[in-house]
């Protein structure tokens, strides 16, 4: 074959199907621009977490374990496009609403509020929490001081307590100071699960 031939030969293979070949190099060409021209940029910040509609008759037992903060990441298409301080700026926090379930398990944690812009994506982590609730009870205990000297008044109160640590409550015992008056007051030793009505009472010596 001749080199005339062969040069022919190759230019038909070029040309054949030319339609389809221009169209795959101008869409070739686009991706090429439009990738160059992409730039991702990828914000974290950390917002506080606000636990919501917790009914007043019920109380969170592991408040001590449940993040008090969670890691929002922003995705944004454009370099310079999203500025990270408008999340403090617009109060943006994230929420685990209580009002749906009330009962133990995995809550959703959302934001509060859109963010500043429609053309942002964001992921939360974590994007759920487990949350342990517990309907508070009462019950009526005694108050007993540890010198017996002493009588409280009055003698009794209400003790408020999850209904799961109903065996881990019982009489309130107080302690007297050496250096004690004949009457003083003391302040029963609540916690944020336990709490006591009222929550001071009175020592009298009845040697006096």
């Amino acid at each position: 074959m001749s080199l005339r031939s062969t040069l022919k030969n190759l230019v038909d293979k070029v040309f054949e199907n030319w339609e389809v070949k221009l169209i795959s190099l101008l869409i070739a060409v686009g991706l090429w621009f439009y990738i160059k021209n992409l730039n991702i940029s990828e914000y974290e910040v950390y917002i506080p977490v606000y636990y919501a509609n917790l009914p007043s008759n019920c109380v969170i037992i592991n408040s001590n374990e449940i993040p008090k903060y969670v890691s929002l990441k922003i995705n944004s298409s454009r370099k310079g496009f999203f500025d990270s301080s408008k999340i403090k700026d617009e109060n943006i926090v994230a929420i685990v609403d209580l009002s749906k379930n009330v009962k133990d398990g995995n809550y959703k944690v959302t934001l509060s509020k859109p963010l500043p812009s429609d053309n942002l994506t964001y992921s939360i982590n974590p994007s759920e929490i487990y949350v342990n609730i517990d309907v508070v009870t009462n019950r009526l205990v005694k108050v007993i001081p540890n010198d017996s000297n002493y009588v409280s008044i009055p003698s009794e109160v209400f003790v408020y307590f999850p209904s799961k640590m109903s065996n881990k409550v019982s009489n309130v015992f107080v302690n007297v100071q050496e250096t004690a008056k004949e009457f003083f007051e003391v302040q029963l030793p609540s916690n944020e699960l336990i709490r006591y009505e009222p929550s001071i009472v009175y020592l009298s010596n009845t040697n006096f």
